[in-house]
Parts: C-alpha cells; structure tokens; sequence
C-alpha cells in the first residue's frame, strides 16, 4: 500500500512539471514574506521620549507602569533622565525652549516644578497650549471626560489663560465636607424626637437631652447635649456647621476665611451682617443654658474619649469623623449623620476643595503634528480609571486588581477595583512621586474601589477596615449636595495690588488681615459666652471692623474680582 501512494505521488509531480514547481516556490515564498510583511506591521512601535526625573523613572520601571502603559498604547518609552533636582529639571527645560523636533522630548512627566517655574515657562511659550484638545473627545477622549464630570473644576486647570498641564488629582469627600454633625440615635429614640432638620428642632432635642438622664446612669447632669472643640482638627470639629445654617461664609469662630460671594455674585464680609448676627444669638442660646460644652474654645478632640460605649456623654458630636476622635468603631456606630440644618430659607456646609496639582505632564510646543498627537494619546490614557489607577498604584496586577465582583464597593454603587495587599505606593518614596504625575482620581472612582472583606469573606463598613467608605457614603448623601449648591459662595483666590495692600496696611508693617481676624475671633466669642452683649455691643463690634479696614478690603478684592472675571 505504501508503495503505490508514494508511486501515485510520483506521477503526480511529473505532471505538474517545471512550470507547476515554479508555482509552488513562488507560493510558498509568499506566503512566507506576507507573514513577515504581516509581522513586521502588527509589531512595529513608535518611540516616545519622554523627559522625568530619575525617581519617577525608576518608579515607574519597578511598579510596571511602564510596561504597561508600552503594551496598552503600543509604544516603546524611551526615558530621558533629567536629574533628581528640582533645580537642575528646571533648567534643562529652560534648555530645551529653543529646540524643534527631533532635538525635544515628547513629553515631560512628573518634573516637580514649582508653580512660579511653571509659570515662567509657560509665558516663554514652552508647551502647547491643550485648551481646544482637552475638550475634544477624539483626540484626548479621557481628558474631555473628566472636565465634563465636573466642570466647576475647568477654572482649576487653567495657567496664564490656558490649559498647558495635565492635572493631578485626588479627591477625597470627607475632607471637602470637613463639617459634620452626628447624634446620638439612642438618646434620640429614649427621648421619643424626629430627626432634627431645623436650628428650633435641634434646639428642642438638645432641651431635652439636657433634662431626661439619657444615659441612664441615675443623673440628668453629667450629659452634655453638644460637644466642638477648638483644637486638633483645624475646623473639623467647631461651631460652623451651626454658622452655616445662618450664612454662607467659612468663618467658624476661629478661620481666617470670613470674606465670600453674596447671592448677586459680590465680594461680601458676612460676619457684619443680620445673618452673623443672628447665628452668634443662636449660639449665645445654647451656650447660656448649658446645652453646649462650656470649654468648647478651650478644648481639644481629645475630649471626646471622656465618654464610652458603655456611659456616653454626648448627644451631638461636631466632627468630620467620629471613629478618628473614639477610634472605636462601635462607640461611632451608635450616632447617626446629622444632615446640615435649615433656619428659613438658609441652609449650608462648608466646602474645602481638593486641589488640582499642575506640571505633571507637559509637551513641548516646538513638536511636530505627528509627535504632539502621540505625546497626548500617552498623557490622556492616565487619565482613565486604568490609567490612574496604573499610575497611582502600579501596573494592573501588581499594585491593584479589577474587582472580583462579591464584596460591595467603599461607598459608591459598585466596585470596579481593588488594591494589592502589597500595593506599591506603600513606601514613602513612592507616595512623594505620585502627587507630581498626571492621573484623575475622581470622588466616584475612590468609591469604586471595593472594601476590604474579613475573614469570612464579607465587608462591613462599619468596620475599622472600612470605615472610610462609611464616611464617604455619609458625606455623598447628606453633605455633598447641599455644598454643591453651596459652591457659588466661595470666594476664589484673588491678588490685589501692590498699592492696595500698602493703603489696608497704612504703610506699616501691620497685617489687616492678622488684625481683623484677632477681633473677629475675639468678639465673636465674647458674643458667644455673653462677656459681650449683642443687643448694646453689636455696632460697635461692625464699627471697629470697618475702622480696621474691613470695608475698604471689601472694595479692594470686588475690584480683583471684577479684573479676573474680564479676564
């Protein structure tokens, strides 16, 4: 049998011929050099050079962003070491100004520049100007995003009257909605009250946390119905979140915060006027009948460990976070968010913005077309919930993992991702080099990160795990869309003139800010503790104000006000 096949195929082959041979080469070789074309096509990298300094280089390379971010843009990054010195990167990209083309990185990452460096070259003309591309959902898809998620922030981004930078950012909703109140839900219920939603309930509630021996430990007298302090957590834990069901302004008793936007869009200096006034006479209410701590200036958090589990103190605590102040989880459990209160029509929270951080991520403007669409196809995929991930954390992986889809996320609807036990930004070295690179950590995106489960395999996140997307939870429900609406009163940074300043300090050395803060805060409390009395003290107290230069300052930073808005 083997013998006759191979005869058949021999008779085959003599009838195929030289020409059928030929053929038959001709398409092997083909099909040999398509696969190379096809090779040659699929594999073939563009080259981006990209210009960092050393410690972010070697970040990168260890955490395997790198590698990464070349397999997932298909890319091979070429690193430029620019030094370990913020100095010396500075001066090689002021060596770089007059360069074109191929002599210039692509891009320049993490380069650590202080905002007045970024400012000079930015006014030489050193990097493209991204304000159109940033905005255009083809070219930089991640970037147009984000801006669009929150416009507010577009202001934020802007350096010399355009965008230049892709931003840094990390926004954390406990820390821009400092001001909480949370009551004590079992007094709440012994002494048979609704949730409090206005400045006359709470005072009703706290009358009555006063007289009925809350917890029932045989005395009505060693309860104290609200407790603030004045020291350990900046304005965490004082009166504003009482203010701010008054008026819209920072001031607590103790900022230096006390200038903002009244409702038409002016400078205003609240703390002068009916609505200032009307809240020191609230506080002045509660501080004359005992129910608010009576060492609440004097006093720091470390007062609030005084009470426990077991005999609570407390009816209302003011404080960002409850478990920071116990650390017990389940002393904190036992009160409940106090939304921010209505008195009338007024209702508020204060809003303490995370900051955008710029110069992470800068591309020269002497580049050719080509190169500039590759540099910003490379910055604007850090900007995706991967990417920021990748570059906050390490390659996917490595530093963090998506979510395995069982355990809920840290306060936000679902969970995407979760970190490694080991993540990478664990060292301090690290955590220093992530806050210069570009990345968009969103307050949706940190809630998407799932919560850590225990060792049955579930998450509470009432647990010291979790505790964080607890508060998160609560700050996104309660006091995140009240200070949205809130946003509108906030003073932005403004610059008044040299002359300006030289007139409200009278030539002298003197502070006028330093000066009306120390009255300010001062008098306020004096009103609060009735050493002053409102009804014969109060125009005096705007009179000596005014005299201190307030109301000059007033007019001064409406005119900075109008200037920036001309643009």
């Amino acid at each position: 049998m083997a013998k006759e096949k191979k005869a058949n195929k021999a008779k085959k082959d003599e009838k195929k011929g030289p020409i059928g041979k030929i053929i038959a080469v001709i398409l092997v070789a083909c099909l040999l050099l398509g696969t190379g074309v096809f090779f040659l096509v699929t594999y073939r990298k563009d080259t981006i050079k990209v210009a960092a300094r050393s410690d972010v280089i070697k970040f990168w390379d260890e955490a395997g962003i790198t590698k990464a971010f070349e397999d997932e843009l298909h890319v091979r990054i070429k690193w430029l070491d620019y030094g370990a010195e913020n100095e010396k990167v500075y001066a090689k990209m002021a060596e770089d100004l007059p360069k074109e083309g191929a002599d210039l990185p692509d891009c320049y990452l993490g380069t650590g520049l202080e905002l007045s460096q970024l400012t000079a070259l930015t006014q030489q003309g050193a990097f493209l100007n991204l304000t159109n591309m940033a905005q255009d959902d083809k070219l930089m898809p991640n970037f147009s995003e984000v801006i669009r998620s929150d416009t507010a922030r577009l202001p934020e981004l802007m350096l010399d009257g355009g965008i230049y930078s892709l931003p840094a950012f990390q926004e954390s909703l406990s820390e821009e909605y400092p001001q909480k109140a949370w009551i004590n839900a079992e007094w709440l219920q012994r002494v048979g009250m609704q949730m409090p939603a206005t400045t006359d309930e709470l005072l009703a509630v706290l009358r009555k946390f006063q007289t009925e021996d809350c917890n029932r430990n045989g005395s009505a007298a060693d309860e104290i119905p609200l407790g603030a302090a004045y020291g350990g957590q900046g304005n965490a834990t004082t009166l504003g979140y009482l203010i701010h069901a008054f008026v819209n302004t920072d001031y607590d008793l103790a900022d230096s915060n006390f200038l903002g936007l009244a409702e038409d869009g002016s400078v205003t200096a609240a703390v002068t006027g009916p609505g200032f006034r009307q809240a020191l006479s609230y506080l002045r209410t509660l501080y004359g009948e005992g129910l608010l701590d009576q060492n609440v200036f004097q006093q720091g958090t470390e007062v609030f460990l005084g009470g426990s589990r077991a005999n609570e103190k407390y009816g209302v605590i003011l404080a960002k976070d409850l478990y920071a102040l116990f650390n017990d989880t389940a002393r904190a459990a036992v009160y409940v968010p106090l939304p921010p209160l209505k008195n009338g029509s007024q209702q508020g929270t204060l809003v303490r913005r995370s900051q955008v951080k710029l110069g992470g991520f800068l591309v020269p403007s002497r580049l050719s077309d080509k190169r500039q669409k590759l540099a910003l196809r490379f910055g604007d995929a850090m900007l995706s919930e991967h990417g920021s991930l990748t570059v906050l954390y390490g390659a996917e992986s490595v530093g963090w993992f998506p979510a395995d889809n069982r355990i809920q996320a840290m306060g936000g609807a679902q969970a995407t991702w979760r970190l490694a036990d080991k993540a990478v930004d664990g060292t301090a070295i690290y955590g220093a080099i992530r806050g210069e690179l570009p990345y968009w950590m969103s307050a949706d995106r940190k809630l998407a990160q799932q919560a850590t489960p225990d060792q049955n395999g579930s998450a509470d996140l009432l647990s010291p795990l979790n505790w964080q997307g607890y508060l998160n939870q609560v700050t996104r429900q309660y006091y995140e869309p009240i200070g949205r609406a809130c946003l509108r009163y906030e003073l932005p940074e403004l610059i008044l003139t040299a002359e300006q300043s030289e007139e409200l300090n009278n030539g002298s050395d003197a502070n006028v800010y330093s000066d009306l803060i120390d009255t300010l805060n001062k008098t306020s409390r004096e009103f609060v503790t009735g050493a002053k009395n409102l009804d014969g003290d109060w125009d005096a107290f705007v009179k000596t104000m005014n005299d201190k230069g307030l109301s000059k300052l007033v007019q001064y930073m409406q005119q900075a006000l109008e200037k920036s808005r001309a643009g």
